[in-house]
């Protein structure tokens, strides 16, 4: 009877045992599930912050792509389109100026030039006149009747201060072809006149000179009202020209500076992309490795889980052996006493 009840006793310490096996496998399972439930939670949160992560990126590329750049690139067409323009608003206002000066320079050359034939044209009559005066003049017979002639040497005189006048005015003037040709022609008839100049054929040349002086003076009006309506057409082109100047830089600065500012909006938007790029990335390692780590403990669970089932599957087949041994042992035991045997 002895060694049925230590094989009692081995069957109730190995079932403790197939129930300690049991106990173990229930904690396990709870925290394997407890776990697992919390890499899904940390693996879930980490997604989240990848797609957020992956969704900021798209925002901003999205923004740097469709707004930002296209943007820049039209703002830079318009600051190199106003670049051109006051480029050229500029050199169009220097050869305005160039062309207004040359236009003064040859106007106060024109203006010089009626000035020094004027005085040249009253010193001649000034000469001529001063002849007209006693004693430069002498009476003489002409045709039964008594006339004043003037002295030959005031009308060489004359004729000698227009040929020098001549001579001076081509190497001095460039506008004096005209006046020199009047002046030969003036010169002609003082030569003539010097032997039968008397003081009628001499009113006519002082009379000749008046009308030449009015004509220089007529001409030198009509230079300076067009000169006047040049000054007024350059005034106003260089206004036009100005003002068109001023609109082209004060555009080119306001572009410049929305240049300015949508350089550092892209700047900004980069910076945060490269920022979140950072994070995405920590985000990404940080799943792997933690996805990993939940795998292997699922794998670890799993082979522990496959290790106490065969152990537990051990401990119950020896006590079913020792529980059909058990049961043989008793009937043998139970026949024995039947025969009488002492046990």
């Amino acid at each position: 009877m002895e060694t049925s009840d230590s094989l009692d006793h081995l069957i109730n310490v190995l079932e403790k045992l197939e129930g300690r096996y049991q106990d173990d496998q229930k904690e396990d399972d709870a925290n394997n599930r407890l776990y697992q439930d919390q890499c899904d939670s940390d693996i879930g949160s980490l997604d989240k912050d990848i797609a957020n992560s992956q969704y900021s990126i798209l925002q901003l590329e999205a923004k740097l792509e469709g707004n930002l750049i296209p943007a820049r690139s039209i703002q830079q067409g318009v600051e190199k389109a106003k670049s051109a323009e006051i480029k050229q608003y500029t050199q169009e206002i220097q050869e305005l100026d160039e062309e207004r000066q040359e236009q003064n320079e040859v106007y106060e050359a024109k203006i010089a030039e009626h000035y020094e034939a004027s005085k040249i044209i009253r010193e001649a009559q000034a000469i001529i006149k001063d002849g007209l005066q006693r004693p430069s003049l002498a009476e003489v017979k002409k045709n039964g009747k008594n006339v004043l002639r003037i002295a030959p040497n005031v009308l060489a005189q004359v004729s000698s201060s227009l040929g020098g006048s001549i001579n001076k005015i081509r190497q001095t003037h460039r506008f004096t072809k005209a006046y020199a040709s009047i002046f030969k022609v003036l010169l002609t008839i003082m030569n003539k006149s010097e032997s039968t100049a008397d003081e009628g054929s001499v009113e006519k040349i002082i009379q000749l000179c008046s009308d030449l002086l009015a004509k220089i003076d007529d001409s030198t009006n009509l230079e300076r009202f067009a000169e006047d309506k040049r000054v007024q057409a350059y005034e106003k082109h260089k206004h036009l020209l100005n003002r068109d100047l001023q609109s082209a830089q004060s555009i080119l600065a306001n572009t410049q500076a929305t240049l300015q500012s949508l350089n550092d909006q892209i700047q900004q938007a980069q910076n945060s992309i490269a920022t979140i790029q950072q994070r995405l990335d920590y985000y990404q390692d940080t799943r792997q490795q933690r996805y990993t780590e939940c795998e292997e403990a699922a794998y670890d669970y799993q082979q522990a889980r496959s290790a106490r089932d065969n152990n537990k599957q051990l401990v119950s087949d020896l006590i079913g052996l020792v529980n059909k041994h058990l049961r043989v042992l008793r009937e043998q035991l139970a026949l024995r006493v039947a025969a009488g045997d002492n046990i």
